[in-house]
């Protein structure tokens, strides 16, 4: 049966204590701790933008902010230990005690209840397509769509308490009372099953190659093929309810009944074991990005132990209880306790190990899914305003507000403030102010802050100068005083100039000023303002060159007469002057366009003459002469 809701927030009634600490921040001491209505036995789900998820015995799914202050509660009606998974598009998945699943809206609000035929310990999976996997103990493995409706049920032989994983090629793995591990295939029919000699509690844990390892209450701890052939088991002291995590070494990490952390090398040998002192462990292990694992057995303890398994610190929750830690990526460790608390713990780890299952689940949202895919999301705070993009653009998947990318891919981020805004830095999975490069080899989120600000710059030259010919010009741009500021306004004061600037890539950029040809003898100047700066284009003249339409005139009679000839002028503004030479003042010139128009003077005795008339550039002062011939008769 499936119903909708539209925002129940309400319980009858709720003891909630919040308890924050101050300190230093010094690894296993308390951050904060806030008391729910019961026992906090589900492990919590770490949202996108730092949201806390988490249930209780008192019926409430909890949403903490990262500094322990309640944001909201939703009401079910019964004790909570499923552990809450988010989907990509912010929505949180839970089962209840009431043999209800429950999604929720992240501000709150009920998005629709499906009611399964028992109660529901089995966390749920969320597979790359957003399909929904939770086991019951009325013995099925229910499949839903996103929008609630039932996708279809798997049915084992006895209760499921194991929470289902979901391979990189959609198989879900899950374990069952009947003593079998199931691989399903996504649509729902059997693929195989392996048989253990007794209960499967545990949830399984997806290696990078596809193994998939799995506890048995039968001691062992098994690598199972993705063929369902076995690989090899590795038998515990007393019993594994737990899940496996792996760390970046491969090595795998599990608990037992017997009170051991076991550490096993990844061919299935003893490495080493940590004992907790003889309380049985049925809490799930969590390895933090500098190695070390957290883990709560009965005794209440949270328990960080060094990759060598020598202790590194411990933190005393006072009650008897034994829950999943997750690691945040500040470094905070959340953990439930009996004593109704959900404590939050200063460590030295920022995030999970980089491995394909450091943790319950896979990640801090719990999907239990190996994913081909790997979600980010973005975010921007501050003041501000500005864009994050992501290099390359990842795949959009419908409504979700993730970006997808197929895992190892490597993704860098680009934050790109608008005018009157800088950028400031990063939190998340980005850090500082610089460059922010990763492999999606899990799911990431990165917020970028953007401040009101103006940025200042520099450019490499305050003056151009260029011949006639034009051509390109690149000018260096630097921020003086952010990185990623936006590319500097650029004010052109000269028509004849044209530009492109390339966005800042962090700190430096580039404007590429286009220069055309000078059809003209006169040198010509501009300028821009780019970001505060003048810069002052300087484009010499055409060098002039000149053409006349003949060398020489006919021959003139003693009773002299009139000529002309043409001048041809590249480019056509040069100034020149036609002057007769020294020696022929009986030749009168005069100009009128291009064209030289000249007498000649009759010649007073019986000798011929010749003379010249000079056509002379005036910047260059070359010249070109046209001789001028009068004979005696």
């Amino acid at each position: 049966m499936r119903t909708l809701f539209h925002g129940f927030l309400a319980a009858a009634f709720l003891i909630l204590a919040f308890n924050p600490s101050y300190g230093a921040g010094k690894p296993g001491t308390l951050k904060w701790s806030y008391e729910t209505g019961d026992m906090v036995r589900s492990s919590p789900a770490i949202g996108h933008d730092g949201t806390i998820y988490v249930g209780s015995w008192d019926g409430n799914l909890y949403a903490f902010n990262p500094d322990g202050t309640r944001k909201w509660f939703y009401y079910t009606y019964g004790p909570i230990e499923s552990y809450p998974a988010i989907g990509a598009d912010g929505t949180i998945y839970v089962g209840g005690l009431d043999n209800m699943f429950h999604a929720v809206n992240p501000d709150g609000n009920g998005k629709w209840v499906f009611l399964t035929g028992g109660a529901i310990y089995s966390s749920p999976a969320i597979g790359a397509d957003g399909n929904i996997y939770v086991g019951s103990v009325d013995k099925n493995l229910y499949a839903f769509n996103p929008d609630g409706s039932l996708k279809w049920t798997y049915t084992t032989g006895d209760i499921i308490r194991s929470s289902p994983a979901v391979g990189s090629d959609g198989t879900i793995y899950v374990g069952s009372w009947d003593h079998n591990l199931h691989a399903v295939n996504p649509d729902g029919t059997l693929k195989w099953t392996y048989a253990t000699k007794n209960v499967v509690d545990s949830s399984p844990a997806i290696d990078s190659d596809g193994t998939i390892y799995v506890g048995s209450q039968d001691n062992n701890l098994y690598a199972i093929h993705p063929d369902g052939t076995l690989k090899w088991a590795y038998a515990a002291g007393n019993g594994i309810f737990t899940s496996p995590a792996i760390g970046s070494d491969g090595t795998i990490y599990v608990g037992a009944y017997d009170g051991k952390l076991y550490a096993i090398h990844p061919n299935g040998t003893f490495k080493w074991a940590y004992d907790t002192g003889g309380d049985f462990i049925n809490s799930s292990p969590a390895v933090g990005a500098d190695g070390t694992i957290y883990l709560e057995p009965y005794n209440g303890t949270l328990y960080a132990i060094q990759a060598n398994g020598k202790l590194k610190w411990a933190y005393d929750t006072k009650a008897y209880s034994s829950n999943t830690p997750v690691v945040g990526a500040d470094g905070t460790v959340y953990v439930g306790s009996d004593d109704h608390s959900l404590y939050a713990i200063y460590s030295s780890s920022r995030g999970l190990a980089k491995s394909p299952w450091p943790m319950f689940h896979q990640g801090v949202t719990h999907r239990g899914n190996a994913k081909g895919l790997s979600a980010l999301v973005l975010f921007t705070s501050g003041s501000g305003t500005g864009a994050v993009t992501p290099s390359p653009a990842g795949i959009e998947c419908g409504s979700a507000s993730a970006l997808f990318y197929k895992k190892g891919t490597k993704v860098a981020l680009t934050p790109i403030p608008e005018s009157g805004s800088v950028f400031t830095g990063w939190s998340g999975d980005c850090q500082g102010n610089g460059a922010c490069t990763f492999t999606m080899n899990g799911d990431r989120a990165a917020t970028a802050d953007f401040e009101p600000g103006s940025c200042t710059y520099a450019i490499s030259s305050s003056a151009k100068t260029l011949d006639y010919k034009g051509g390109a010009v690149t000018i260096g741009v630097t921020a003086k005083d952010y990185t990623y500021c936006p590319a500097p306004e650029i004010v052109n004061n000269t028509e004849w100039i044209t530009y492109s600037a390339t966005p800042l890539t962090r700190d430096k950029g580039n404007i590429k000023l286009t220069i055309p040809e000078l059809d003209s003898s006169f040198e010509r100047s501009g300028s821009l303002n780019i970001g505060g700066n003048t810069l002052t284009v300087t484009q010499k003249g055409e060098p002039c060159t000149l053409k006349l339409s003949s060398a020489s005139s006919g021959l003139f009679s003693k009773d002299g007469g009139n000529g002309s000839f043409n001048v041809t002028l590249t480019p056509a503004d040069c100034a020149w002057t036609a002057t007769p030479d020294a020696r022929s003042s009986w030749l009168h010139v005069t100009t009128k366009g291009n064209e030289v128009d000249y007498s000649v003077d009759k010649i007073p005795g019986a000798k011929a003459r010749s003379g010249k008339i000079n056509v002379t550039l005036t910047l260059s002062k070359k010249s070109r002469s046209y001789t001028v011939k009068q004979g005696s008769e």
